[in-house]
């Protein structure tokens, strides 16, 4: 996401971006278990599942910066 990475914690259950030389930010928390995401540049949207409910969550990603 504009020179930066989507990560998530799978253990914390977080979504966090991280833009080199920044610190890491906290997006979302959904819960443990949140596993490999997809950013789905042309939608703008960010897909995740979350193994530990059987979810699968997408988040609009809206840049302000």
């Amino acid at each position: 996401g504009r020179g930066g990475y989507f990560l998530t914690d799978w253990g914390a259950g977080r979504i966090l971006h991280f833009q080199p030389g920044t610190e890491v930010k906290l997006l979302q928390e959904p819960g443990k278990g949140t596993a490999d995401l997809i950013f789905l540049t042309k939608s703008q949207l960010l897909v995740v599942p979350v193994m530990s409910t059987g979810e699968l969550i997408a988040y609009r990603v809206i840049w302000t910066e």
